[in-house]
């Protein structure tokens, strides 16, 4: 039997949560989600999409529910649609991790695939403690797989978990042999093997002698929100924000208590950041039953107003593809985000500064591309990415040598890699590299420089481990312009060089 849960937790992705206009004088006062969502059953642990369009949560007690004929408050997941007119009826989510038991969602992936639950789930229908992933394909929630989580123990019949936006930190409450008190704040980290490091308490600044609970990390990666039914709250659990002071996870500021405009004089737990980082969402008994509630935030209280990015994937003829990126930069270790079936995509970057993004997809070219971001800037981008067919010609983007020489620049290294990176993982495939000038000085000397460009770069992948019988070279000079040479745009287009598919099976 699985760990009984009694709050829940949430994700809370970018993407635009349509709030409804409150007056000016009641704007720091919680009111209910939706008629729609809230029910004489119980309403907690919501979980969104990255878009803020689909709202998953936990439901006790409900007639509908998998489990409630042998359990009243038994707790199943539920699903609403953010339409024009507002939250469509919930509807009971179809799928394996909806037991006879307390079952819960903890977050999902940032391209709406995945969703994180709470719980293990055998096939002989048996649950235990821990946390699970469940993958949706053909409209259809897949059997949940099991994620480990190494040395797990939990001495509490209470638990709560949240997954970060990056979907690598999980943030957990529960009590073990080094708790404070009696539940204290935890962390775990995700592992390039995929199991995840045994959980970390993160230090007496937050954690107290009482109980700390429904924790939610902001896409700050820093401002972590949590309950507490420490003295000198406004009600039984008050909500508290704590930001992360270094990378140790173990250095926090002193835990500050939103205050009774937002802190009710019953419980308030599962305190969530809606994405535009003005509004809150949780749960609270105030009205008897648990209930969501949403509030405009202090901006004393709001998390760190980071970059989001959103975006398409798209092939050479303007057609959606799906796909995946790499994000990378300086102190970020690279983030992989899956698009949509329909290539969106969105990611949240940690802080503002300079960053990569490679796009790929099987079959496919990859497209990278450099930018900076500004705090809070939000961005939009397209990447056309080439097939990789027979006879396909691609230009080699970013390739870049010194004035009247063959030797390779550096800051065209991340092309080269792309392109090892193909002929890597596709041994069948042949090409070749073509050296392309403009049309400035002498034809014979351009057409030797183009030649030695394109031979640099075959030794380049050579190094790489490329089979050299697998790369022929070109320098075609200037008679194979695509653009005109009269302008300086058009001769640095002309200034190029391209690899054409010679084979590919």
């Amino acid at each position: 039997m699985g760990k009984k849960l009694r709050w829940g937790l949430l994700l809370f992705g970018a993407g635009v949560l349509v709030i409804p206009a409150v007056r000016a004088d009641d704007e720091y006062h919680p009111r209910s989600i939706s008629r729609e969502i809230n029910s004489s059953s119980d309403e907690l642990a919501p979980v969104f999409s990255m878009d803020g369009k689909t709202l998953y949560f936990c439901r006790e007690g409900h007639p509908e529910n998998t489990g409630v004929k042998n359990l009243p408050d038994d707790q199943d997941i539920w699903v609403s649609h953010l339409r024009k007119n507002g939250w469509s009826t919930p509807a009971h989510l179809a799928g394996g991790f909806n037991s006879q038991t307390y079952d819960f969602p903890i977050g999902a992936s940032s391209d709406g695939s995945v969703l994180y639950i709470g719980n293990m789930y055998s096939p002989d229908g048996k649950i235990f403690p821990g946390v699970s992933k469940t993958r949706r394909k053909n409209d259809a929630w897949q059997w949940p797989q099991p994620m480990k989580i190494q040395n797990y123990y939990n001495y509490s019949n209470l638990v709560n978990y949240h997954i970060s936006s990056d979907e690598k930190v999980l943030i957990l409450n529960m009590e073990r042999s080094d708790t404070y008190g009696k539940m204290d704040i935890y962390v775990s980290f995700l592992e390039k093997n995929g199991e995840w490091t045994e959980p970390m308490n993160i230090g007496s600044n937050v954690n107290s002698l009482h109980q700390e609970v429904t924790p939610f990390l902001a896409k700050d990666m820093r401002s972590l929100y949590f309950a507490s039914n420490r003295p000198g709250g406004w009600g039984g659990y008050d909500t508290y924000v704590s930001r992360r002071l270094d990378d140790t996870w173990q250095n926090w500021s002193i835990p500050e208590n939103l205050g009774n405009k937002i802190n009710t004089k019953r419980n308030d737990i599962n305190y969530v950041i809606a994405p535009g980082g003005q509004y809150a969402v949780f749960s609270s008994d105030v009205a008897g039953s648990k209930d969501l509630y949403q509030i405009k935030i202090p901006e004393k209280f709001r998390p760190m107003d980071v970059p989001v990015i959103t975006g398409v994937l798209v092939d050479s003829e303007g057609k959606e593809v799906s796909g995946v990126l790499y994000f990378s930069g300086k102190g970020l270790s690279r983030s992989a985000v899956k698009t949509d079936e329909r290539g969106h995509f969105t990611w949240i970057a940690p802080s503002a500064g300079e960053f990569t993004a490679k796009a790929a997809k099987d079959g496919y070219f990859p497209m990278s591309r450099k930018f900076s971001l500004a705090a809070g800037e939000k961005r939009h981008e397209k990447f056309t990415l080439t097939a990789l067919a027979q006879k396909a010609t691609l230009v080699l983007q970013n390739i870049f040598f010194d004035y009247n020489s063959h030797i390779i620049k550096p800051e065209s290294f991340e092309e080269l890699n792309n392109l090892a990176e193909v002929l890597q993982t596709n041994p069948q495939m042949a090409i070749e590299i073509s050296g392309h000038t403009d049309s400035t000085g002498n034809r014979e000397y351009n057409m030797e420089l183009s030649r030695r460009r394109a031979v640099a770069v075959k030794n380049y992948l050579v190094e790489k481990k490329i089979q050299s019988q697998r790369i022929q070279t070109n320098g075609y000079g200037d008679t194979k312009p695509i653009a005109a040479n009269d302008t300086e745009k058009g001769r640095s287009l002309n200034r190029r060089v391209e690899f054409t598919v010679m084979k590919n099976s």
